[in-house]
């Protein structure tokens, strides 16, 4: 698959929780041959990152409340969202930030 910047990416929900994403996918910001910035808007704010890796070689990315956290899907009882991107299988999370509304994920190839 062909990554080109300015167009989405799309990713899963593998564990539904308290924070919520705006869509199902993020945009690629840069795209290289091995490396893929990506940025994903959340409807939940003041979240936080607990941890990433990989499942069967997808990278995952495990997102949390805190006691700032605001807009959540009080419905779910949950507090961690899990999401994965089955499209970028063999790739892998160098590194993550989350600011506000803002998640960016920095990707490279194994």
């Amino acid at each position: 698959m062909k990554f080109k910047k300015g167009k989405p990416l799309p990713f899963e929900i593998d564990i539904k929780g308290k924070p919520k994403f705006s869509d199902n996918f993020g945009f690629i910001r840069e795209a290289g041959k091995n490396i893929l910035a990506v940025e994903i808007d959340l409807e939940s704010k003041y979240c936080d990152i607990i941890g990433f890796g990989s499942s069967d070689d997808v990278p995952t990315i495990y997102i949390t409340t805190t006691d700032r956290s605001l807009h959540l899907n009080e419905k779910e009882e949950n507090d961690t969202t899990n999401i994965s991107f089955k499209v970028l299988n063999g790739w892998s999370i160098f590194s993550s930030e989350l600011l506000k509304y803002t998640l960016s994920i920095c990707f490279i190839k194994k």
